[in-house]
């Protein structure tokens, strides 16, 4: 007897099991445990810090991670203009001949 199968199933990622708001709670854990180790680092050093430093902090770790994820080198464009440019390019330099170029253009001009 030959089974026959309805179709494949793909298996579920962890994140994909999760309902929205259980994401939501787990992102809320990361970011104050994220919050905690910052503000013990910067103790063991020596230092406080106050929430508003430490939003500053977080701020400065995020735009980097952006930067690093979706920055240039994520993404190929092409090159921008200069403005300064604008393609306006110099006429090519005349191209040097050599001797025997010259001597064969003589000969053909002479009659």
């Amino acid at each position: 007897m030959e089974q026959v199968g309805i179709g494949t199933i793909q298996p579920k990622s962890r994140l994909e099991s999760l309902s929205k708001e259980q994401v939501i709670q787990r992102c809320l854990i990361i970011e104050d445990e994220l919050e905690r180790l910052i503000r013990e680092n910067y103790e063991l050093r020596g230092l406080q810090l106050t929430d508003s430093q430490l939003t500053l902090i977080l701020n400065e770790q995020l735009d980097e991670l952006k930067s690093k994820i979706f920055g240039r080198s994520s993404e190929r464009y092409k090159k921008p203009v200069k403005t300064g440019d604008q393609g306006h390019k110099p006429p090519p330099k005349p191209r040097i001949k050599k001797p025997s170029a010259l001597g064969e253009q003589m000969d053909r001009k002479s009659p």
